[in-house]
């Protein structure tokens, strides 16, 4: 009488990348499809709808030139998710906008063009403690 092993497989994370550049790079689009559900979006906009309709596990906040929309978003998220993960990338011209991203929730910050390896590997490590 042999033994079988019964693995589940855990639900892959659903990740939604927030901001015009970041929701075209190919590689981390092809990194992270590797082993999550990947949503790309380049407007807050459609912000509200994500959060209502669908479970986002993580969520990568591109902060262009303009920061007052996606710091308003980032504001949005965490009041209306507080326990959200959120990762901003932006140029890192402005200190003052990294400061205000992480006083209002932001877990992270990755300066761009982001190193993808790194960037995906620690996308892996807060979804894993997820």
């Amino acid at each position: 009488m042999g033994t079988s092993v019964k693995t589940t497989r855990a639900r892959a994370a659903r990740i939604l990348l927030l901001g015009d550049h970041i929701s075209r790079n190919q590689s981390v689009l092809n990194n992270l499809r590797e082993r999550h559900n990947v949503i790309t979006s380049n407007g807050e906009r459609e912000l509200g709808n994500y959060l209502e309709g669908q479970s986002i596990d993580l969520i990568v906040l591109e902060i262009s030139e303009s920061p007052s929309e996606p710091l308003t978003a980032l504001q949005l998220i965490k009041q209306q998710k507080p326990a959200l993960k959120v990762i901003v990338i932006n140029n890192g011209q402005s200190i003052d906008v990294v400061a205000k991203a992480f006083k209002y929730g932001a877990i992270d910050f990755f300066k761009t063009p982001v190193n993808v390896p790194l960037f995906c590997e620690r996308i892996d490590a807060l979804i894993r403690k997820h």
